[in-house]
């Protein structure tokens, strides 16, 4: 178990009177000190660490909408914070080349209600909060587990705490529902550095960072002169608010290697993904791969054909909100149209490089044949049909459906010369669908039995 930790005091001004004199945010300043808290923990009844470490799949994020004795709840914040650690999860996904994180509650986040109001913690949210939550069985310092707290803090400068503990296998990121604008007063109207402190996709982005085992880059050597490039230093540009100078923006390479490690970020975790992010190969780490790949479109599918070389981690953005690690994937799209293809390509030494391709698909028209089709007599008294229609190359197959769409009858036929003879006397009284197929595509026409 590690004796010390990585605690994040992301403003560096955090107490009211001192940060009220700024009015942008200055270089963070982070304490990595042991939390007292952790002083007289009682971890023999914690989970070990071997335990952890073989349930690596088990490693998830516990969102808690933290509430003080006096705080109302709010089902907008509620549904704010979900929204947000959505978002997070799929830029976390896109910008580690790949790999992202899990919840530990169906529903995302789930509500704690704290046993004393609002003014007992001001002073000492991590030294007050925690210990508190860990005593009524939260998971707070639990092995497999990272808490993500939302907490309702009522200081308008809102909040940002993270630390790392159990060997890599637990940690704590907390933000103030104060980070959201629609939560704060104070909120400036501005985006990106103008909108701080009310930027809480940077602030949590970056708090789990820490709780990830990442420090600020400013502080690693050999990370100084990169630093700003990094969510980890100017965590207001989330998700696209870097001014040019800190541009390309995300992840530096030796923060990807050290998120691809990490037991809590895993490959093909189905989300939405609603960003896109130019890799930040800041510092040069070693030679880029090289990313390369083919397509072959089949009505609605594109066939993706990997020739990428240097990689060991593939992640793919299809245009559509959907994403995938396989190697060569095949995607199916909902609609015909014009999408760009993004493959991401990720070596061992961090370094990441990406190719894109637009592809067109197109659903393939129901043949003219079909669309002449003619049955006759209908309705029929005996059962029997006739079904005419220009003669067709290729395979075609009837079903029959009853009125309650149960399968009747199934046939399948190759090359046919234009006439049908079908039969339902055997068959009850009543009306029936049938249904012809050709290539995947179909049309149904309704028959009626006297």
């Amino acid at each position: 178990m590690k004796t010390t930790l990585l605690f994040a005091l992301f403003f560096a001004l955090f107490f009211s009177h001192q940060i009220s004199a700024q009015s942008k945010p200055s270089p963070l300043n982070c304490v990595r000190t042991p939390n007292p808290v952790l002083q007289s923990m009682q971890v023999a009844n914690m989970q070990s660490v071997e335990s952890a470490q073989s349930q690596t799949n088990a490693n998830r994020v516990a969102v808690i909408y933290v509430l003080p004795k006096d705080a109302p709840y709010s089902d907008a914040e509620y549904k704010a914070i979900v929204k947000v650690m959505r978002e997070i999860q799929a830029w976390y996904q896109l910008n580690t080349g790949g790999v992202t994180f899990t919840f530990s509650y169906a529903d995302t986040v789930q509500v704690y209600r704290c046993k004393q109001e609002t003014s007992y913690y001001q002073s000492d949210w991590w030294g007050k909060l925690l210990p508190e939550m860990q005593q009524q069985g939260q998971p707070i310092w639990q092995n497999g587990t990272v808490a993500s707290l939302w907490v309702k803090s009522g200081n308008p400068y809102g909040l940002g705490l993270g630390a790392q503990w159990c060997d890599g296998y637990c940690g704590v990121a907390m933000a103030a529902l104060e980070n959201f604008p629609d939560f704060n007063k104070n909120y400036s109207g501005g985006v990106g550095v103008d909108a701080w402190p009310s930027v809480p996709h940077g602030t949590m982005a970056h708090e789990l960072g820490h709780a990830f085992g990442l420090a600020h880059p400013i502080e690693v050597p050999g990370l100084e002169d990169v630093a700003n490039h990094s969510v980890m230093q100017t965590h207001w540009n989330y998700p696209s608010f870097a001014p040019a100078a800190e541009r390309p923006w995300g992840f530096l390479a030796p923060e990807r290697q050290t998120l691809q490690a990490n037991p809590f970020l895993q490959k093909y975790i189905k989300l939405k993904q609603i960003y896109d992010a130019v890799p930040v190969n800041l510092p040069v780490t070693g030679p880029l791969p090289k990313v390369r790949f083919n397509d072959t479109e089949k009505d609605l599918s594109v066939q993706l054909q990997n020739k990428s070389t240097g990689a060991n981690l593939y992640y793919w953005t299809f245009g559509d909100g959907t994403a995938s690690n396989y190697t060569s994937p095949t995607h199916t799209y909902n609609k015909a149209g014009t999408y760009t293809v993004t493959l991401n390509g990720s070596a061992r030494n961090g370094m990441m490089q990406q190719y894109r391709q637009t592809v067109r698909v197109n659903k393939k028209s129901i043949p003219i044949a079909i669309g002449r089709l003619f049955i006759y007599p209908n309705p029929s008294i005996d059962g029997r049909y006739t079904i005419f229609f220009p003669p067709l190359n290729i395979p075609l197959t009837i079903t029959v459906l009853d009125g309650m769409g149960k399968v009747a009858l199934v046939e399948k036929m190759g090359e046919t010369g234009g006439m049908i003879k079908l039969d339902l006397n055997s068959f009850k009284r009543g009306l029936y669908y049938v249904k012809f197929e050709i290539n995947g595509f179909a049309l149904v026409q309704r028959v009626v039995r006297l």
